[in-house]
């Protein structure tokens, strides 16, 4: 029986990036949903709920970064597993808009599928008569 892990290197991660930009990228499995962030040097695979947690913490720093009381700090430290990524403000005000744009792609994506497939609720549509 082959290992989570090694299962996982038969997914597609090649295709067409989620969302990319200058100092990233975001790859979104076919198949199972799991996402690749790539920033810089750093790179790293995680399902959707870890990708929700990374964005959530992302949003926090970033809301530091802005905030001119926290104005000393200088380097935020990432941690997953057994990897650390330590960040600068610069690079926290990258990492959000890599995933803020992969985030609203995937969402994009799935509600463009839900439609494909006519699974849209009813209650999100707009309604004909108004």
């Amino acid at each position: 029986m082959a290992s989570h892990a090694a299962s996982f290197t038969t997914h597609n991660l090649h295709g067409p990036d989620l969302y990319r930009t200058p100092h990233g990228s975001v790859l979104q499995c076919a198949c199972c949903d799991r996402l690749e962030v790539q920033f810089g040097r750093f790179s790293v695979r995680m399902g959707v709920d870890a990708f929700d947690d990374l964005c959530r913490t992302v949003a926090r720093a970033r809301e530091e970064v802005q905030d001119p009381d926290r104005a000393d700090r200088d380097a935020w430290e990432l941690s997953g597993g057994s990897k650390t990524i330590r960040l600068s403000r610069e690079d926290i005000r990258h990492l959000y808009t890599l995933l803020a744009g992969a985030e609203a792609m995937r969402v994009l994506r799935e509600s463009l599928h839900a439609v494909a497939e006519g699974r849209m609720q009813q209650d999100h549509m707009p309604d004909p008569r108004s």
